[in-house]
C-alpha cells in the first residue's frame, strides 16, 4: 500500500532489495561519486553524464535503476541548489506486484503491473483494514 495516494491500492512485495549499493558494481564508490557530481555543479549537462555512467554501473534491472534515479530526484531539473547526501539517499527498495494499483489525486493509474519503490513510501496494512464490512463478517464465521 502506497499511503501518499488519493486510492493507496494494495500490492504484495515480491522483492527486497536492503541495500541499493548491492547492486552496484563497485558498492558506495558509484553512490558517492554521483552524489558528488551532483553536489559539484549545476550544469544539466554534466549532471546528465554522470547519471549515463552510473546507469552503466548498475547491475540490476533497467526498472530498478530508473525508479532509484527518480525517486531520489536525480532526473529533476532545478536552479536552486539541491544538496544530495548518503543520508538523504533512499537505498532500500521493494518490488511490488500490484493487486489493486494505487491512484494518484488526478486519477492517473500507473501503468506497470510490477515496478520498484522506496520502502519508506509502503506500508504493511492489517488484513482486516483492507476488507469490506460484509468480507469481514465472513472471515470471522470461519
Amino acid at each position: 500500500m502506497m499511503t501518499r495516494k488519493h486510492n493507496p491500492g494494495l500490492g504484495v512485495i515480491i522483492r527486497i532489495i536492503p541495500d541499493i549499493t548491492e547492486v552496484l558494481q563497485n558498492g558506495w564508490d558509484d553512490l558517492e561519486e554521483i552524489i558528488e557530481t551532483w553536489n559539484s555543479t549545476r550544469d544539466y549537462s554534466i549532471r546528465m553524464k554522470s547519471l549515463d555512467i552510473f546507469s552503466k554501473n548498475f547491475n540490476d534491472e533497467q526498472d530498478l535503476r530508473t525508479s532509484f534515479l527518480l525517486t531520489n530526484g536525480f532526473y529533476q531539473y532545478a536552479l536552486s541548489e539541491v544538496v544530495k547526501t548518503k543520508v538523504s539517499i533512499k537505498i532500500k527498495y521493494v518490488k511490488i506486484f500490484w493487486v489493486s494499483r494505487p491512484v494518484t489525486i488526478n486519477l492517473n493509474f500507473l501503468n506497470k503491473r510490477r515496478d520498484w519503490y522506496p520502502y519508506s513510501w509502503v506500508k504493511k496494512i492489517n488484513r482486516e483494514e483492507y476488507l469490506t464490512d460484509s468480507t469481514k463478517h465472513t472471515i470471522l464465521e470461519e
